[in-house]
This record gives C-alpha cells, sequence and structure tokens, in this order.
C-alpha cells in the first residue's frame, strides 16, 4: 500500500489519499483512521501544518494529538518495517536566501502558508538539520534527501517542485525533499 497523506487536491493513481478536506479522491480525512500498514507513505507540505504541542483533533473534535511528535508517530506506526516516509517541506535555507536577496514577497506563501482555508498555516520553518532530528526522535533512520525527478511520482505537479524563478527547474528549490526509512 501507498499513502499519500495531506494530497489536497493531488491525486496520485494508485495510491491511498489523506487529508482533512473531503476531496472525491480522499479516502481517509484523518492519519488516524489508517489501519493498514503502508510501504510508502508520501506527505508533501504538510509537515509544517503540525503544531509543536499536542491540540485536540481539528477533524472532529476528538482528543488525538495533531502535534508533530504524534503525527511522525503515527506514521511510523503505519509504515511496514523497512518502509519509506518520503516528506517534502518548505526549505527554510533556500527561502533565507531569497529572503536576504530582496525576494521575501515570493516566499511569503511557503513561510507563512497561504492562509486561503482554516488549516493553511505553517507553525514550523525546517532545515535539513531540523527535519532529520524531528525524524529521528520518531525513531526513523537512514535520512537522506531525494530528488523528485526519481520518484514514481514525479509527473505530479505538487509543492516537491518549487522552484526560484517558478517553474525553472534549474533555479533554485524551495522544496526540501527528504526520504528516511522505518
Amino acid at each position: 500500500m501507498k499513502l499519500h497523506v495531506g494530497c489536497g487536491e493531488v491525486y496520485i493513481p494508485g495510491w491511498i489519499h489523506v487529508d482533512e478536506r473531503k476531496f472525491d479522491h480522499v479516502d481517509h480525512t484523518s492519519i488516524w483512521q489508517v489501519c493498514d500498514a503502508a510501504d510508502v507513505v508520501y506527505a508533501s507540505h504538510v509537515l509544517e501544518h503540525t503544531t509543536d504541542a499536542a491540540l485536540d483533533c481539528p477533524t472532529c473534535g476528538c482528543n488525538i494529538p495533531v502535534s508533530r511528535t504524534a503525527f511522525l508517530g503515527q506514521i511510523h506506526r503505519i509504515l511496514t518495517p523497512g518502509g519509506t516516509l518520503r516528506v517534502a517541506v518548505p526549505d527554510g535555507e533556500a527561502m533565507a536566501r531569497l529572503i536576504l536577496d530582496g525576494q521575501i514577497d515570493f516566499v511569503q506563501g511557503m513561510l507563512h502558508g497561504r492562509q486561503d482555508y482554516p488549516e493553511n498555516i505553517h507553525y514550523v520553518t525546517f532545515t535539513f538539520d531540523t527535519l532529520k532530528r524531528e525524524l529521528e526522535a520518531a525513531g526513523f533512520k537512514d535520512i537522506r534527501r531525494y530528488d523528485w525527478r526519481e520518484t514514481e511520482h514525479a509527473d505530479i505537479d505538487d509543492r516537491s517542485r518549487s522552484y526560484y524563478p517558478h517553474m525553472d527547474f534549474d533555479g533554485l528549490l524551495l522544496s526540501l525533499n527528504v526520504e528516511a526509512t522505518a
């Protein structure tokens, strides 16, 4: 099984889709609804929407924590031993570079979330080192960067391939794309 967590409007054929918003292709509205084991979990630009502290579940109001620690722990539980987590988040170092170059308007959405619906707010900015630390704390190992062009979903247009200038695949990659093993 392959699980696409925080899929939003993006549909990957053959995958199970999880998102709080109920698009037609969404199979589950919460990661805690998933009971089957997955070989691959893909979470593109969703981890930055999680919090440091435990909160009540925004989907149904139950007392399931949606802290980053609990979220990553749930993904680790779902993955088969040796399974792959592929996560993409806004790259804090790349955004800092653009801010220092005077391009802050270009990165506002990636830095803070577009805030165009209630859940679209970013609570954290990652560098490779900070993301690696959180993944290790959740039990993941063999943490490394991945190239979106070398994935089975490379033809899917999502934020894992965000560049400056926009869509210039020779430009500055603004997405920190990291794989880890359960």
